[in-house]
């Protein structure tokens, strides 16, 4: 069951993001791609209070599918921000930072969430993985105002000091 779940998940998501993903490519300035982006985190954020209420497998397979869609709006239209604000030159500099944040972050959060499951319970456990994610979702309003206007998508950002530059 669990198997058919996380496929669900992966194959639904994979699939739904290339037409999303293009569908933004066509419709320049980041206001669609920031719009999605909170839209797919808020609808991936409450998915996890769905889970307190499954009772049988396909309820799992719904979910997860929910979830598939949520992230299916959420991680082109954040890829697509994010490229285009990272520094000219630094490109693999900045996708290993992006890609080992999210990692470390993930890694801590599946101890935390194992020993909140362990010890209190799956049901806070989702509760709280539903409220970080709607907050989370809601601390991306903060970006709104570094938006890149339409027609203003390949501008050139100035090359800026980095902690670690070489």
């Amino acid at each position: 069951m669990a198997g058919i779940a996380v496929g669900t998940y992966w194959i639904l998501k994979s699939i739904l993001q290339i037409p999303i993903g293009n569908y933004l490519d066509r419709n320049h300035g980041e206001k669609d791609d920031f719009y999605f982006m909170i839209i797919g985190s808020m609808l991936g954020s409450i998915t996890f209070l769905g889970f307190i209420f499954a009772r049988e497998p396909w309820h799992l397979y719904a979910l997860q599918a929910l979830l598939a869609c949520g992230m299916a709006l959420a991680i082109p239209s954040w890829g697509g921000i994010f490229t285009r604000h990272m520094d000219k030159g630094r490109e693999g500099f900045t996708w290993s930072l992006e890609s080992s944040s999210i990692g470390i972050g993930a890694g801590i959060a599946g101890i935390a969430g194992g020993m909140i499951a362990k010890y209190v319970g799956f049901t806070p456990l989702f509760i709280m993985m539903s409220v970080g994610g709607v907050l989370a979702s809601l601390f991306l309003l903060l970006i709104k105002n570094q938006l890149v206007p339409r027609g203003k998508v390949e501008k050139s950002y100035p090359r800026k000091q980095h902690l670690f530059s070489v």
